[in-house]
């Protein structure tokens, strides 16, 4: 039983009617801002208002009535019904709303909600009945108000259906499906009940309006973000048309500007694949030449490969202009270009094709030019600067080197630049260009020195020259050739001929001249050492000294006498000893 008089029926009263005026008002506010009713959802939102509204007025008459004792018995039990019966519709209309609303589409179906509603439908009857029966409330003797054995069923029914709307919003939620206006809007409504059992004050008035206001509010939230993005969507479409215009224009200008440089230009459709001529030119054949307007461009493309592409080409050009290549290209860097050969009369052309695309992302231009011309003047520089580069290696190295070898490490191919006609080299060696290998086997076995022939043909194998120029700059094996039944010192001499990886040069030249300077030098040096021996050893003691070479008989004096100067003039020791 509650007691008004410590609340204050007034206060009460005008709390229950004041949230009345703000439900209301947000009706009337959603009635105009959101464009009135349009679905059965709509509506069972009005009816929610009205039950509430309903259910507050009720609760505010029966405040003021139970304070003042002015309420007759058949008045006391029509209010209090009507509260109940409006209570229990207001929290059925918002569980269907929320089944709704949250798309649970097995609930909301018509069979399944007249199931779910029956317990309300039960309270209702129990309210409707309670004069009779007294279970869900009763007047006391003492006329005032007083709860049946019912009514906690009617509390556990009634605030089941919201926390049943809360639960589902709340699982939608979690699932990312939305659900969150009516999850808080279900929490007014839960905490007053709650407070109502613990501290038995009713302030069901406050969460109602908190939970009508708090739904109307998410709703302005959802249209002015509906509204907003059909703005954007009629802003989008202005531009879009606008964007369209302006893109031709940047297509036809990108057109023209290949148009400048290439002899046939296409624009071609990303989507549909169709392909416009802007310009063409039948000097030479090319891929899509004479193409029609309004055919698949990649259809034409693998005709125009198989036709007219040279067979080496064809692999890759195919790889290339497929629809997923290029598409990936065009994304990544907005313009490629791909060389290629066609052929002719029997006769290959160079042609660069180029794929742009502009600002706009359906369609790209296609450009083709025929480019024999500059290629063969490329091809022909490239001849004359790689000839020039040789050379200087070749003019460096015959100034020393009898013969000269231009050595392609790929094919295993040399060329003779320079031979000396005094080098014992046959005439079969003479070739301009042959087998590096059969050369070198050719002078193995018909000049090197027997003894040197295994290890010339190790030293000058191909793998192994190409291991050791990996390791050193300059490479070179010395050896014996046989000239005129005279053996002579021979070096071989390996470098790489400028930036290209696969060339190589090599150099035999006669290495007799320094291999006896290096031969005398060193025996100046033995001998100069063992002089130096002798003298310190006999020098120190003995009047004179002599250095005598036992296989020439040849002498010198380090320390003489006066008496034999004469004598020692000889150069004999022997005539020297018998004049002495």
């Amino acid at each position: 039983m509650y007691d008004l008089n410590s609340l204050g029926a007034v206060s009460y009263a005008g709390l229950d009617l004041i949230c009345v005026f703000i439900i209301l008002s947000v009706g009337i506010l959603r009635r105009f801002y959101l464009k009135g009713i349009s679905t059965g959802a709509e509506w069972v939102i009005y009816a929610l208002g009205v039950c509430y509204s309903v259910n507050l007025v009720c609760d505010a008459v029966w405040a003021l009535g139970e304070s003042s004792g002015a309420l007759s018995p058949g008045a006391f039990y029509l209010v209090n019904s009507v509260y109940f019966v409006t209570l229990m519709a207001g929290s059925a209309c918002w569980f269907v709303y929320a089944m709704n609303a949250l798309g649970r589409k097995r609930i909301a179906r018509l069979s399944v909600l007249i199931l779910l509603l029956l317990p309300a439908a039960a309270v209702a009857c129990l309210a409707v009945t309670a004069r009779s029966n007294g279970l869900l409330f009763y007047l006391s003797g003492a006329g005032k108000y007083e709860r049946g054995s019912l009514f906690p069923v009617f509390a556990v029914i009634n605030y089941g259906y919201i926390c049943a709307a809360a639960a589902a919003a709340l699982w939608s939620f979690c699932r990312r499906k939305g659900g969150v206006v009516i999850f808080l809007a279900s929490l007014p409504v839960l905490g007053i009940a709650l407070l109502h059992l613990v501290v038995q004050i009713n302030y069901a008035s406050i969460g109602f309006m908190l939970m009508l206001f708090i739904l109307f509010w998410g709703e302005v939230l959802k249209f002015s973000a509906a509204h907003r993005e059909q703005q954007r969507s009629l802003t989008r479409m202005s531009e879009s048309l606008s964007r369209q215009e302006k893109q031709a224009l940047l297509r036809e200008q990108t057109a023209r500007i290949l148009a400048a440089d290439y002899d046939s230009v296409f624009v071609v459709n990303s989507g549909t694949r169709f392909v416009t001529t802007l310009r063409l030119t039948a000097e030479y054949d090319s891929l899509v030449e004479r193409l029609p307007e309004e055919q698949d461009f990649y259809k034409r493309v693998e005709d125009g490969v198989r036709r007219n592409v040279h067979p080496e080409d064809r692999d890759f050009i195919a790889r290339q202009l497929s629809p997923a290549n290029v598409e990936t290209r065009l994304r990544l860097q907005q313009s490629f270009s791909l060389v290629y050969r066609t052929v002719k009369d029997g006769r290959s052309y160079y042609n660069r094709m180029k794929l742009a695309r502009g600002d706009d992302p359906d369609y790209f231009v296609v450009g083709i030019k025929n480019i024999d011309a500059e290629i063969t003047r490329e091809i022909e520089s490239e001849k004359q600067r790689h000839t020039l580069e040789m050379m200087k290696v070749f003019y460096g190295l015959a100034e020393d080197f009898a013969c000269v070898l231009q050595i392609n490490a790929g094919d295993g191919t040399d060329t003779l630049y320079t031979i000396d006609g005094n080098t014992a080299f046959p005439e079969d060696l003479r070739q301009p260009s042959m087998l590096y290998a059969d050369r070198m086997a050719l002078i193995r076995d018909s000049c090197v020195a027997p003894e040197d022939r295994l290890g010339f043909r190790r030293a000058t194998h191909l793998e192994n020259v190409r291991v050791q120029l990996e390791r050193y700059k300059v490479y070179y094996y010395n050896f014996h050739l046989i000239v005129g039944g005279m053996s002579q010192n021979w070096q071989v001499k390996y470098i790489r001929s400028g930036s290209e990886p696969a060339g190589l040069v090599c150099g035999f030249r006669n290495t007799d001249r320094e291999v006896n300077i290096i031969e005398q030098n060193r025996r100046l040096e033995k001998e100069t050492e063992r002089q130096n021996a002798f003298f310190n050893l006999f020098a120190a003691d003995y009047v004179s000294a002599f250095y005598i070479d036992l296989d020439t008989g040849s002498f010198t004096a380090y320390k003489i006498q006066p008496q034999l100067e004469d004598a020692l003039r000889i150069a004999d020791f022997e005539e020297a000893m018998a004049a002495y």
